[in-house]
């Protein structure tokens, strides 16, 4: 018999700390707070939309165990962005093993696309050839590579509900609807403005490992891994037009 979990869990709890408006079913910080007439990023309303997430994983966590089968699923918890969208900030990757399953934690910087071959790494099966992207986070001689992403500025909620959408008059070359491209290297970040073609760089706040001076790239390097990834997507544009990494 298919089990059933509290309404409450899906979908609310799950997508609810996505901001910039929030809507908590069970306020507590945010009790003399009226939801449908909210600022952007109101810090109350989102500590009770944590509130929310972390009840809905107590569901989760509660009913496997209930039902025995906690101790042999896999769970893995995470998150698209950081707080406003952010690109520099830590994300959180919470990996609940199976009973048995002993892997050594790894201080280097992981992504997203390391998911899928972590989940093979876990289960014992090979990482196809077609994932050439990847890697899992528990292989003992897992590189330190660079983590690229790239964002907008121009994405807007028109409805109040945090639908976010983008107008199409952004949506112009070379770059299209991207404002910026982000590396992250070790503990440091290198942010390329894609409107203005500027850096800006600084430390990544709260990084767990450790950096030596072998560990990182040159700018040089950085520089060229980016204009390259731009290109390999498609992009058109002036390869000269990005200036060096002071």
């Amino acid at each position: 018999e298919k089990k059933k979990y509290p309404a409450r869990f899906f979908p609310n709890s799950l997508d609810g700390t996505h901001g910039g408006k929030f809507f908590p079913e069970t306020p507590q910080f945010s009790a003399n707070i009226d939801p449908e007439n909210q600022g952007s990023w109101n810090m109350d309303l989102y500590d009770d939309a944590i509130v929310d997430f972390d009840s809905g994983l107590e569901t989760l966590f509660d009913s496997l165990e209930a039902s025995g089968e906690l101790d042999s699923t896999l769970i893995i918890i995470s998150s698209d962005h950081g707080r406003n969208s952010s690109t520099i900030q830590r994300l959180p990757l919470i990996i609940h093993l199976p009973i048995g399953t002993s892997r050594v934690v790894t201080t280097k910087n992981t992504q997203h696309v390391d998911i899928a071959p972590t989940i093979l790494d876990i289960i014992g099966q090979p990482q196809p050839s077609w994932m050439d992207a990847g890697r899992s986070v528990f292989a003992e001689d897992r590189p330190g590579n660079l983590v690229l992403s790239a964002g907008t500025k121009r994405a807007e909620d028109t409805s109040g509900k945090s639908r976010w959408t983008l107008k199409e008059e952004y949506f112009t070359p070379p770059f299209f609807q991207f404002d910026y491209m982000t590396a992250i290297d070790c503990d440091q970040y290198f942010k390329l403005d894609l409107e203005k073609l500027t850096w800006e760089s600084g430390v990544v706040m709260g990084y767990a490992g450790t950096c030596s001076a072998q560990d990182y790239a040159s700018k040089a390097e950085i520089r060229s891994v980016m204009i390259n990834k731009l290109l390999e997507d498609g992009f058109e544009f002036d390869q000269e037009s990005i200036p060096q990494i002071p």
